[in-house]
């Protein structure tokens, strides 16, 4: 736990006296550097030519002690693959989700923290990464005239805010292949 400065809520020593208290914030799941340091992104392969290449990208959880994503069931590792534009825009986006989902007991999908919660029966399917588990997965990407790269993004999908109509989603990290004939 980080040290940091703060005064306790009845001062024993002189008046105004500064102590070090523990910092109690727990940096873990939905922390984007810690997301960072705990999966591995790289693109393993880029073939073909022309408008449209196959494209094969590694995930690695490195350095969590647990299933990524953690926590609760409204929290989604996204994969995101396409070809960057001369402008910067990601075309021809594909998604591979990562995550695990509740039912109730006639088997639907919950999708609020209060139905995860109150009426949860089962576990449905979870295809979050484990511990020091590697995922290759495959793409077909559509290359238009002018590409500049390759990407693929991970992503934090987190969808627990009930205030909030989508969910909230953060960079985690991108590479990038070049794409110089095109």
């Amino acid at each position: 736990m980080a040290l940091v400065p703060g005064s306790p809520a009845s001062i024993a020593g002189p008046k105004g006296s500064q102590r070090v208290v523990n910092l109690h914030r727990l940096v873990g799941g939905s922390a984007m550097s810690q997301l960072a340091r705990g999966l591995d992104l790289k693109i393993e392969s880029v073939v073909g030519a022309g408008g449209s290449v196959e494209v094969a990208v590694v995930i690695t959880n490195v350095a969590a002690g647990h299933s990524v994503p953690g926590g609760l069931a409204t929290k989604t590792l996204v994969l995101a693959v396409g070809a960057e534009t001369a402008d910067g825009k990601l075309d021809y986006r594909q998604e591979k989700l990562y995550r695990r989902e509740m039912k109730d007991d006639k088997g639907n999908v919950l999708q609020s923290v209060a139905d995860m919660f109150l009426k949860s029966a089962s576990v449905g399917s979870d295809t979050r990464i484990k511990p020091n588990e590697s995922r290759r997965e495959r793409f077909s990407v559509t290359v238009p005239s002018g590409a500049r790269a390759i990407v693929a993004r991970l992503e934090y999908r987190d969808g627990s805010d009930p205030r909030s109509a989508t969910p909230v989603t953060s960079l985690i990290t991108e590479v990038k292949h070049p794409l110089g004939g095109h």
